[in-house]
């Protein structure tokens, strides 16, 4: 069993019974519900707006560092690209597949992509799923037109009249 005095521990009853009885000042007690209940909403008031601030500014923080390398894409309709899909029996996994080509812009950033090797034969897709496709044969020609402009604009020396050596 625990023995205190009524001096060590003063509860509710203690207290109102001193202040009827003139003895302690109820003003250095504490606050009341209603005032306590009007702190506390204008603490979570306070709060909650320098939350919103600070929220703002990581957004605006985080838009800038994002935008220093985005780039925007556009896509006209009948571009060749690259559409990013999930593998066929593994829907977790994604993989470009293509090439399939732009039938209709939808907005700045939406296309519809016409995917006729899949099930779905038109998709709309977001420009972040997408990549421009470039054929090899149009870039395998056109290094050889320029390897043949420069051969025959550039000086030579022939040795031997079957080999010439580009200087």
């Amino acid at each position: 069993m625990i023995y205190y005095s009524e001096d060590q521990f003063a509860g509710p009853l203690s207290l109102l019974k001193s202040d009827w009885l003139q003895e302690t000042d109820l003003s250095s007690a504490k606050q009341n519900v209603v005032e306590f209940i009007l702190n506390t909403r204008e603490r979570l008031r306070h709060a909650l707006d320098n939350a919103k601030q600070h929220a703002a500014d990581e957004r605006t923080k985080s838009k800038q560092w994002y935008d220093r390398k985005a780039v925007l894409q556009s896509f006209e309709p009948g571009d060749k690209i690259l559409v990013l899909l999930p593998m066929p029996g593994k829907p977790l996994k994604a993989k470009f597949h293509g090439p399939d080509f732009v039938e209709e812009r939808l907005g700045p950033v939406d296309y519809v992509i016409s995917t006729p090797d899949r099930r779905k034969s038109k998709r709309v897709c977001h420009v972040n799923l997408l990549k421009r496709y470039y054929d090899r044969e149009e870039k395998l020609n056109q290094s050889i037109n320029f390897d043949l402009i420069t051969l025959e604009h550039s000086p030579a020396e022939t040795v031997n009249d079957d080999i010439s050596v580009v200087r």
